[in-house]
């Protein structure tokens, strides 16, 4: 006897959130979870929040501040690029946030001698 047939929506899924960065962005975002609000959640519906359609970007507002939850978010995101660049190469990456009112901004990596920067 097989087992159940798994969809190839769900295979993929599941590969990608084998990925280490993904399982690094899960780790620390269940760190934030001090209530144990997110305990029964899977790590796709935790991950859902930092995925937006072309109908959701279209809804988000040009002029104003940025949503406190998108800050948080992104924050996260790229704490877990500093984390996965660490257990990558075994060097301290430190991530430096800059963000602007209006959603602008960079983030700052330094890793020993390497500087890298993302800015929009």
């Amino acid at each position: 006897m097989s087992g159940p047939a798994v969809s190839p929506a769900v295979a993929e899924d599941e590969v990608a959130l084998a990925s280490p960065f993904l399982k690094c962005l899960v780790r620390l975002i269940r760190a934030q979870d001090s209530y144990g609000a997110w305990e029964g959640k899977a790590d796709a519906e935790l991950l859902a929040a930092f995925i937006i359609t072309k109908e959701q970007r279209r809804a988000i507002p040009i002029i104003g501040d940025p949503d406190p939850d998108v800050l948080w978010r992104l924050d996260m995101f790229y704490t877990a690029v500093g984390l996965a660049i660490e257990e990558r190469c075994g060097l301290m990456a430190s991530p430096m946030m800059e963000l602007s009112h209006e959603g602008f901004g960079r983030v700052l990596f330094t890793v020993g001698r390497l500087v890298a920067l993302s800015k929009t």
